[in-house]
């Protein structure tokens, strides 16, 4: 298991192996699919939990401000190494922009969770 039981997310190996791999999936998908992974007792994992290691990581940064003046966290070269990648949408009056994180991606956090989730004081 990665965590004590009432404290952090725990998933255990068994169920990372069940995770079913998408072409593209946002991170807070790719957190809803995991935080029903996780048994009822557990806190759940939080996607900002994952964007912080991502930045601390050199895979996402900040975007320059859009025409609204929002900021987004959009893939490095370091991040599309591993499969993240943003897309620009158009909108009316704009853009807005979404990063994905492929199968290599999603594959890349799940090897990953117990580093990302030792980051995590317990409360």
């Amino acid at each position: 298991m990665y965590a004590i039981a009432g404290t952090l997310p725990a998933i255990s190996s068994i169920q990372i192996d069940k995770y079913i791999y998408v072409d593209a999936i946002t991170i807070s998908a790719f957190t809803r699919k995991l935080q029903k992974m996780v048994p009822e007792n557990m806190r759940k994992l939080n996607y900002k939990l994952l964007v912080q290691w991502l930045v601390r990581e050199g895979m996402l940064i900040d975007s320059e401000p859009d025409i609204d003046g929002r900021i987004y966290k959009i893939a490095t070269e370091k991040g599309r190494e591993i499969g993240i990648y943003t897309e620009k949408h158009e909108k009316t009056g704009g853009y807005f922009l979404v990063t994905l994180y492929n199968r290599d991606a999603q594959y890349y956090l799940l090897k990953h969770l117990d580093v990302i989730i030792s980051l995590r004081q317990p409360k």
